[in-house]
């Protein structure tokens, strides 16, 4: 799972319409259906927005 995050997390990047800043994300979202993945993207992205 990390790879295809990782891959899209950086296809995202290269798209215009894409944030240029760090996202912010409802913690409550984390606990649905899909929260480990919302979980996961959440990290790459603000882990991406440290380097």
């Amino acid at each position: 799972i990390p790879q295809r995050i990782f891959f899209l997390h950086d296809e995202f990047t290269h798209l215009p319409s894409f944030p240029r800043k760090s996202l912010e994300t409802c913690f409550g979202m984390y606990n649905g259906p899909l929260g480990r993945e919302l979980y996961s993207i959440d990290s790459t992205h603000k882990f991406v927005w440290a380097l």
